[in-house]
């Protein structure tokens, strides 16, 4: 799959609620790595939305370096960007 160009993908924020941030998965399954937590309110942008009825999306979002990385995280906690 190749990602979209950033103007393209659906920009969405991460919800609150999530006490040691939201956990973003190498794989769309909770058993999967987790590589990264996201604070709240953190812009992502989602490339794939969740497949399979697995409740997972692949976003794209800036690491602490200021780099683009990607991964899986629960749909159910993005807010979509008015």
């Amino acid at each position: 799959m190749t990602l979209q160009r950033q103007e393209e993908a659906e920009e969405f924020n991460t919800l609150e609620g999530e006490k040691k941030g939201l956990a973003v998965r190498a794989q769309p399954r909770e058993a999967s790595d987790r590589l990264h937590a996201l604070p709240e309110g953190t812009r992502v942008h989602v490339i794939q939305h969740g497949t399979l009825g697995s409740g997972y999306s692949k976003v794209r979002y800036k690491d602490a370096t200021g780099a683009y990385a990607t991964g899986w995280v629960l749909t159910e906690k993005l807010r979509r960007v008015d």
